[in-house]
């Protein structure tokens, strides 16, 4: 009944929100800016904020390095990790707003465009993996090894595809030029199902447990959300 509620109520939220956005912003053009900057940020804040600190969480116990022993250092660098996003977030919608373009080059950009890939898409890719399937309850004490060795491979495929990502920034190469469609698809969405769509769910499951939002009491909550 509860979750009834919600939904109606989340309904109702889209409709004023439609509504304000229609009063207030006149012009057609304001209109759309203002909805592209909604779609763009509300999924990059799950995404990449809350996936920064995630992918952190869930990939350091993947790698058997977050443990009872270690768990309130690994918390910190999360929690840290997210708050670096968090500000690269906001500095990414005012850069937006304000229409402002980087070039996609140099080592500066590099590093600061990898940097946060390797998080991202590397740790991510194996985090989503792992919390994903503790949401969707497939993993439990009986099928952690699978997973964690699941979750192992997927990340360091991604590695795999960061380190062609890097060859092909410094070589400036255009990974659709000469590729072949269907597999260009596969390889693009291949990767979107894991980082967007396991991770969006992993990125809540993961950063509501570094955050203490999830303990016990709340679990099924958050496995809601996820």
């Amino acid at each position: 009944f509860a979750q009834a509620v919600a939904i109606v109520f989340f309904g109702r939220w889209l409709i004023q929100m439609k509504n304000h956005v229609r009063d207030n912003f006149g012009a057609d053009e304001d209109r759309i800016r203002f909805l592209r900057t909604y779609q763009i940020f509300s999924a990059k804040i799950i995404l990449e904020v809350c996936g920064g600190a995630g992918a952190i969480w869930g990939f350091s116990e993947v790698l058997t390095l977050r443990n009872a022993e270690t768990i309130h250092t690994w918390r910190h660098i999360a929690l840290t990790i997210g708050s670096i996003f968090l500000i690269r977030w906001f500095m990414q919608m005012q850069d937006f707003i304000a229409s402002v373009e980087h070039a996609n080059s140099g080592t500066a950009r590099l590093i600061f465009v990898f940097s946060a890939k390797l998080v991202l898409e590397v740790f991510g890719g194996g985090g989503a993996i792992w919390g994903f399937s503790e949401v969707v309850t497939f993993r439990n004490d009986e099928t952690r090894h699978p997973w964690q060795v699941t979750a192992t491979v997927v990340g360091a495929l991604f590695f795999v595809r960061w380190c062609l990502q890097i060859k092909d920034f410094i070589t400036g190469t255009n990974p659709n030029e000469g590729a072949n469609k269907r597999v260009r698809l596969v390889q693009i969405f291949g990767a979107k199902i894991v980082l967007e769509v396991f991770g969006g769910g992993g990125a809540i499951w993961g950063s509501t447990e570094a955050l203490t939002l999830r303990v016990p009491a709340t679990q099924e909550f958050w496995r809601f959300w996820a």
